[in-house]
């Protein structure tokens, strides 16, 4: 147990340096990816709006024109 955790503290300790060492490429990575997951939310968000306005103007065009079998 106590060699895992001196390997987690490393590994972190590793981590932050290089975070230090590289400001600039973790800042440009941290945009993008905020970026990305807005673009996914907003595509998502885009899809279920397109869905919602089809299913209503199907459901006015049903009620415009009702069908008859005979």
């Amino acid at each position: 147990m106590k060699l895992v955790l001196k390997s987690a503290y490393r590994v972190l300790r590793i981590a932050l340096h290089s975070l230090r060492r590289n400001v600039m490429r973790s800042a440009l990575t941290c945009l993008g990816i905020i970026i990305g997951i807005a673009a996914v939310i907003a595509m998502m968000e885009i899809g279920q709006g397109a869905s919602y306005a089809l299913r209503n103007q199907a459901a006015s065009w049903a009620s415009i024109r009702p069908c008859t079998r005979t």
